[in-house]
């Protein structure tokens, strides 16, 4: 999704939030939080191009909405929207990641006690304030305490997927500054990390530009923009002189300057954290005084894999710069080749409007098969997940028929049945034996009760892991970033029950999800468990997260070999149901 599709997205859901909570035009909102929802799914259909008309196009988006869209996506704002952050503060949306707190209960919160951010809703709920509101008791009070105290604390952040729109964004609007030869992302982005409290960008020059004055061409051009609020920065520690702006949701944006014989160091440099950093300026102390003495002199008109092999260090991917133990295997030789998005063959994770999926299967297997897949796997949701729309048993079965009839007119591309089953709280599965029996993928995922503990939450999925069917456990510890952070069952114990049940473990790419966490995936690679990379896609679009995946797999040392869906079809099955559960 292009970043000004996400620009007129979230401004539609800001514009349809601020209605529902300040009470104006409330009845106005399922509007914009329609346009909002039918621009994320049909987005293809206006083919890069931001005009009234072709926006016209897509269901729900008339012509005044369509006026709307174009300021937002060229300005990053429009009227309508400034008028109504003039009249109720932004920071109210704050309120909405409370996990459970709805709009109602938000804009009750908002009208009744004046409260619009999450440091003041905390306040609230301390003092005993809340439970004026119709349906908060002491203990819904105690539980939205602790969690506006815990995001608050947690700071802003954005998804890996928003800040590379924000980076494409400004990497192009940047790149046009004269003087600039590239953009790169460096830091947190860089190193693919999943959380992204801040961007970081570094523009190469070439060697006619000063980057003092460069960076000031730079801030004018940024000040064009109506959602960047610029303040101008300077050197420090080391690196490159830089500006920062901030953004309308209050993220930060640091762009430094390099010339163009500086860029090896710099991005060595910048996409380090401070413990990679602290490793190679000691290792350069005791073999190679001067090696990082002066990144713009001695390592002048050097790589970044130079600048290793000068430490006598093999390259150590952006991924791996983290400061935990790559230094140390790189003096080994022993960094990994790491797996890469065209290692993947297939997917076996996908929604379509059978459930809550926004195309139909032919849609979804011809998008796999542009994106070059040899495989599919089509796993709507099961009937307890009713807001999904999940599939009855007589209507999996009706889907089943139809993905076999399909699956025999394919001649070079393996179609999968399958389902996304949920795990129950009493640890069984939604469907009966005899229905998951008939089909090629099981996986199995917890999408209720979240809260009840780690103890309940390790039991249902040890469960499910146990049970004959069960082939993968889908988004394991049930998070979503920034939005739902449960306490994570016992995950040492549920890798193991993988590793002898021969269940395998997904990392789901959705950026709200990355689950398994890439930490928990090196864990898992090591002890030799089953991995499969899904892209939960509920579009054709969706299959893009892939790459989000494998940059996770990436951060966890994963290789080809350890994920089985780099495997051919012919190999997969046989791979994925070679398991020693007891009938």
């Amino acid at each position: 999704m292009s970043h000004r599709l996400k620009r007129v997205v979230q401004a539609f859901e800001d514009i349809a939030d601020l209605m529902q909570i300040s009470g104006t035009e409330p009845h106005k909102s399922y509007a914009y939080r329609t346009a909002a929802r039918n621009l994320a799914r049909h987005f293809d259909a206006l083919e890069g191009q931001w005009d009234e008309d072709r926006l016209q196009r897509i269901r729900g988006i008339g012509p005044a909405l369509a006026e709307k869209a174009v300021d937002i996506a060229e300005t990053g704002s429009c009227d309508y929207l400034d008028r109504l952050t003039d009249k109720v503060p932004f920071s109210v949306l704050q309120l909405l990641q409370i996990p459970g707190l709805g709009i109602k209960t938000a804009s009750a919160i908002y009208q009744t006690l004046g409260v619009s951010s999450l440091s003041e809703l905390q306040q609230a709920a301390d003092s005993g304030k809340l439970q004026e509101i119709e349906g908060i008791g002491p203990r819904r009070q105690q539980q939205i305490s602790q969690s506006a105290g815990a995001l608050a604390s947690a700071g802003r952040f954005m998804t890996l997927d928003t800040a590379d729109s924000h980076s494409e964004y400004f990497g192009g609007l940047l790149g046009q500054v004269e003087g600039a030869l590239r953009v790169h992302p460096v830091g947190k982005l860089r190193r693919r990390s999943e959380q992204i409290s801040e961007l970081k960008l570094l523009a190469v020059l070439d060697r006619s530009a000063e980057p003092d004055e460069w960076l000031s061409r730079a801030l004018e051009a940024v000040k064009k923009d109506e959602s960047v609020h610029s303040v101008r920065g300077g050197e420090g520690g080391g690196c490159p002189p830089y500006m920062r702006f901030s953004l309308r949701r209050g993220m930060s944006v640091y762009v430094h300057a390099v010339p163009v014989q500086g860029e090896g160091a710099a991005l060595l440099w910048l996409t380090g954290n401070e413990e990679h950093r602290s490793k190679l300026t000691r290792l350069a102390k005791d073999e190679k005084p001067d090696a990082l003495s002066g990144w713009r002199e001695q390592l002048c008109g050097m790589d970044e894999a130079e600048i290793y092999d000068r430490f006598g260090l093999q390259f150590i991917p952006p991924q791996l710069r983290c400061g935990t133990d790559e230094v140390k295997a790189a003096r080994r030789g022993l960094i990994p080749s790491l797996l890469r998005l065209d290692d993947l063959r297939g997917d076996l994770h996908c929604h379509t409007s059978w459930s809550d999926g926004a195309a139909s299967i032919e849609k979804m297997v011809a998008a796999a098969r542009r994106r070059g897949m040899d495989y599919l796997a089509i796993t709507d949701h099961s009937p307890s997940l009713t807001v999904a729309g999940g599939l009855h048993e007589d209507k999996l079965r009706q889907q089943y028929q139809h993905i076999r009839r399909l699956a025999e007119e394919l001649t070079d591309f393996c179609l999968f049945s399958g389902v996304e089953v949920d795990i129950l709280p009493d640890g069984s599965l939604d469907y009966p034996d005899d229905v998951l029996e008939q089909l090629d993928v099981v996986i199995a995922s917890i999408h209720s009760d979240l809260y009840a503990g780690e103890g309940k939450l390790t039991k249902r999925l040890l469960s499910a892991c146990e049970h004959p069917q069960v082939d993968i456990i889908g988004h394991p510890t049930g998070r979503l970033l920034g939005v739902r952070d449960p306490e994570p069952p016992d995950l040492e114990r549920l890798l193991s029950a993988c590793k002898r049940t021969g269940t395998a473990v997904e990392i789901n790419s959705s950026p709200d999800r990355l689950d398994l966490p890439w930490q928990w995936v090196k864990k898992a690679a090591k002890m030799g468990v089953k991995l499969v990379i899904s892209s939960d896609a509920h579009s054709p679009s969706g299959f893009d997260l892939l790459s989000y995946g494998v940059d996770c797999a990436s951060r966890g040392w994963c290789e080809p070999e350890n994920i089985l869906n780099t495997k051919k079809a012919s190999d997969l099955m046989d791979l994925l149901k070679d398991s020693e559960k007891e009938e």
